[in-house]
């Protein structure tokens, strides 16, 4: 009996009659999304609502209802979108197979409209006692939502926007109703987080005065500590940043592996995770204030006071995942937890070898910068970490081609040279060495300086270009990316892929994006992964050799 005809994935790319090639509707969709998200964070970063006027006038009203309106639209549409119909007529059946191409001229019009918008900004924006016409903030206002519909439309046709509202179905309505429970609920609930603030003062007291002996705790100003070491619990330290963090987390998950949980007992596990953050919260202060009174205070409030938030978010995110798989009362009766050796098993340990070394890394950097001050000592660490990942993962890489050649040594090179252009040049940006490591003696420095290059010119290229090039990219172009073709070049994985290598150098974030894209190019030309890792390997080393050579720590 002859087996069904596997299902042919939707092409990268829609030939369109009379046209070029062009990216499919989905694609554009994502780039409309990267786009506006880009600009609402350019806005929100450089114009603040308290800089508007307060004396009337439409300005006023944008003053009082802006931020409001904004957070309330982004409420909105995710949960619109995240509720969207998934069957034939949803939001992925419209997104792949609609047609269009983007329209270069509605394109230059929101640029056009963007500059204006710019332009009129600080007028605008010209504090509490100013007076604004009422017109000018009118053209300000038409501006910057006639540039976002027309970028909107630059990338989208009309019939497909009609056919994604379509597609959303009753999401509007929960869409509105989690918007309108945002905006109201915001002030209850900023006062709430203010009393939890009372609350951890109080949870730390528990937990310090058994230990620690000469605790001094005022309550009236938060005040909490010992006569050598003290900090004040604002309503900023009551946690709500990691609660929040968290709630987004699990919404996310449970929403995405629906399949896998009984509801809606399993909604149960979201106020459990966000209360074992707070409890985490609570606990990082208390070691917070030990270690401070032990004598590393700029540990205690450099490094651990920044990372610890980050190490509870793990554990209480990785906690989250295997637990929740693991109790009857939130699992699907048809989830089983062991399972013979599948594919699906075999693809997972392909996942776990190209990504652990990444990971490992990231995980030893937290705990580094956790016990670090001005100077991340423990640096060695991510070295170590990525070490045991590659020994532990070496018999899974028999589908990676190491061989490179001198092609990617040059490119390499280049992307050193873009880097080192790309730094600031003014000598009072110019960064010596760290105090921390002259203060080391010259043993330590030695060691700690051959670390440092080995992770940068071996283990880091290797992990990344792993994750990044090995993984990340080809997983874009398929879901079964071990079977993607190492040459195969489409535009999604490509830039997807480039896009968040250069995110994760967060403010060289252009100029890791050209590095990934570069790499990628290398990598795809002859399908080596080896020409990728030379590339970044050499880069690194470049830069390594340029800090050395100026004492200018800034390139690393």
């Amino acid at each position: 009996m002859p087996s069904p005809s596997p299902a042919i994935p939707p092409p990268l790319h829609r030939q369109i009659p009379g046209t070029a090639l062009v990216p499919p509707a989905g694609f554009r969709f994502l780039a409309l999304v990267a786009l506006l998200g880009a600009e609402l964070l350019a806005a929100s970063i450089s114009l603040d609502a308290a800089d508007l006027p307060a004396a009337g006038g439409l300005a006023t009203w944008v003053r009082h209802l802006g931020p409001m309106l904004v957070r309330s639209a982004v409420a909105f549409l995710a949960t619109a979108f995240m509720l969207s119909q998934q069957g034939p007529s949803g939001l992925r059946s419209v997104l792949l197979e609609a047609p269009g191409r983007v329209r270069f001229s509605l394109l230059a019009a929101h640029a056009a409209l963007m500059a204006l918008f710019s332009w009129l900004s600080p007028q605008v924006f010209a504090g509490v006692s100013a007076s604004v016409p009422g017109w000018l903030t009118l053209a300000w206002l038409v501006s910057g939502l006639a540039g976002v519909g027309l970028l909107a439309l630059s990338l989208l046709p009309i019939s497909i926007w009609l056919g994604l509202i379509r597609a959303v179905g009753w999401g509007w309505a929960w869409g509105l109703a989690v918007a309108g429970v945002a905006a109201a609920a915001r002030p209850s609930a900023l006062a709430t987080w203010r009393g939890s603030s009372a609350l951890t003062f109080k949870v730390v007291r528990f937990l310090l005065e058994p230990i620690l002996p000469g605790l001094t705790a005022n309550p009236a100003t938060a005040d909490i500590g010992t006569s050598r070491f003290s900090v004040i619990i604002d309503p900023a330290c009551s946690g709500y940043e990691g609660v929040g963090l968290f709630l987004a987390f699990s919404v996310a998950w449970l929403y995405l592996f629906r399949r896998e949980y009984r509801f809606p007992a399993a909604l149960c596990l979201i106020p459990a995770g966000a209360l074992v953050m707070w409890i985490l919260n609570a606990v990082r202060i208390a070691v917070l204030i030990l270690i401070g009174h032990a004598g590393a205070d700029r540990i205690a409030m450099g490094g651990f006071h920044s990372e610890a938030g980050w190490i509870a978010f793990l554990f209480t995110a990785i906690l989250f995942c295997v637990l929740s798989r693991r109790i009857a009362l939130f699992r699907h009766p048809s989830l089983r937890l062991e399972r013979p050796p599948t594919e699906d098993t075999a693809n997972a340990t392909a996942v776990s070898a190209y990504l652990m070394p990444f990971l490992a890394i990231l995980a030893a950097s937290i705990l580094a910068r956790a016990g670090s001050a001005d100077f991340e000592w423990l640096y060695p660490l991510r070295l170590l970490a990525a070490v045991a990942a590659l020994w532990y993962f070496r018999k899974s890489y028999g589908q990676v081609d190491w061989r490179f050649g001198p092609v990617a040594a040059l490119a390499g090179l280049a992307v050193a040279a873009l880097w080192a252009w790309s730094t600031p040049s003014a000598a009072a940006a110019r960064a010596g060495l760290p105090a921390g490591f002259v203060a080391m003696p010259w043993a330590l420095q030695a060691f700690w300086l051959a670390c440092r290059t080995l992770a940068a010119v071996v283990t880091v290229p290797i992990a990344e270009e792993l994750a990044f090039r090995g993984y990340l990219m080809r997983r874009l172009a398929d879901a079964d990316f071990e079977s993607v073709d190492w040459r195969k070049f489409a535009w999604l994985p490509f830039l997807g892929s480039s896009l968040a290598f250069g995110a994760m150098h967060e403010s060289r974030w252009l100029a890791g994006l050209v590095a990934g894209a570069v790499y990628a190019l290398v990598q795809m030309r002859r399908g080596r992964l080896g020409d990728a890792i030379l590339a970044h390997a050499v880069t690194n080393a470049a830069l390594a050799a340029l800090v050395w050579y100026t004492g200018d720590w800034r390139y690393w």
